[in-house]
């Protein structure tokens, strides 16, 4: 029931992304509603809903206070005094976080439920109904960062610090953000999307635009670069990226293992090893296949590889397809929440009962018909 109202309000709310309505009151009392029901909705789940839940009745009991934020305890002692009940402190976080966040949607665009839309297909279930102390810091964090965009820094900085109240890694969010490998892959498009916005303006304004987000990218190489020489970080590989197309590979060689030609198993094990593909293929996870890639394998070694992985998806796409459905397959299932998964070899059943490890159902059937296609 719970995820039937949900993809009903999805759907809802995408119906109003594509239909112009000439009545503002209408719309507005739509989008009202449907954030309240959310916030209802987030506030109110029973406990198990999410695996979340259960570690936060911990909390709740008085469990682990040295990790949790002062926040929190505040609003447990408030709660206890008050309502009695855990879905107190969910229904305070869901108040404080689904409304604000809400608001500043509106503030971006007048596209509001096309935004709204976005926010309910991962960020509601992930952050408001999961990760609810760090959902409550990223409400603060979004009307920080729409500040900042009017140019209004004193209110983004108060912001940032209300959001360090809620969860602590707030005030590292510019760093861990650039220090990522693929940091730059979100800094540096929303720096081309924020120039672009305001070219009108004149070149001025387009050089301040970039520059705001681009110098403290620069500065972050920077900073990069000198813990790197500091303390000898060795550079990622760039196997790192390739997971997908190492993943299909190793079906592929574990499928038709006899009928490679000799001349394409040589260019394959240029970049990984391919005698042991067939072995460590694992349906459900790259990381064993992409363990094997040779970090010396140079560019003309990947462009010959890549030539080859194209050639054997002619010869069969079904083989790919099923590597990739598979591997990814649990992103798309609306059955599986906040899976724990650990494949350990040589763990037992009661060490996966006692870590709370699960493989779905969908992994089972999934990896069942793998298995047939062999």
């Amino acid at each position: 029931m719970f995820v039937a109202i949900l993809l009903f309000l999805l759907l809802l709310t995408a119906a109003f992304s594509f239909v112009v309505d000439e009545r503002p009151m209408v719309r507005w009392v739509v989008f009202t509603v449907i954030v309240l029901v959310l916030t209802l909705m987030a506030g109110l789940r029973p406990i198990g809903i999410d695996k979340d839940s259960w570690q936060y009745y911990g909390y709740y009991l008085g469990q682990y206070d040295d990790i949790v934020e002062l926040s929190f305890i505040h609003i447990r002692e408030l709660v206890k005094a008050t309502m009695g009940d855990v879905r107190g402190v969910f229904l305070l976080y869901a108040l404080i976080a689904i409304p604000l966040k809400c608001y500043v949607l509106t503030k971006l665009s007048t596209e509001h439920f096309l935004l709204l839309g976005v926010y309910m297909s991962n960020f509601l279930v992930l952050h408001d109904m999961t990760q609810i102390r760090v959902g409550a810091a990223m409400a603060f964090i979004f009307l920080g960062f729409y500040f900042f965009t009017q140019g209004r820094r004193w209110p983004f900085f108060c912001l940032i610090l209300v959001a360090t109240y809620f969860h602590v890694s707030a005030i590292l969010l510019m760093l861990v953000l650039l220090f990522r490998n693929n940091g730059l892959g979100v800094v540096l498009p929303a720096a081309l999307l924020l120039i672009l916005r305001v070219r009108r303006e004149g070149w001025r304004a387009m050089l301040g635009a970039g520059a705001r987000l681009l110098a403290p990218a620069l500065l972050s190489l920077v900073i990069i670069a000198g813990v790197n020489a500091a303390y000898d970080v060795q550079p990622g590989s760039a196997g790192e990226a390739l997971s997908l197309p190492f993943q299909q590979t190793a079906r592929f060689v574990q499928k038709h293992h006899d009928e490679i030609p000799q001349e394409e198993r040589e260019i394959i094990d240029a970049v990984l090893d391919a005698d042991a593909l067939a072995s460590l293929y694992n349906p459900y996870i790259s990381d064993p296949v992409k363990a094997t890639y040779r970090t010396d394998a140079g560019g003309k070694a990947l462009l010959a590889y890549f030539g080859v992985w194209a050639k054997q998806l002619l010869r069969d796409p079904l083989c790919y397809a099923q590597a990739t459905l598979i591997q990814n397959a649990l992103l798309f299932d609306p059955q599986t929440r906040n899976v724990a998964f650990f494949d350990v070899p040589g763990l037992t059943e009661a060490a996966e009962q006692e870590l709370g490890v699960t493989k779905p159902d969908l992994l089972w059937r999934l990896t069942g018909f793998e298995m047939t296609v062999r």
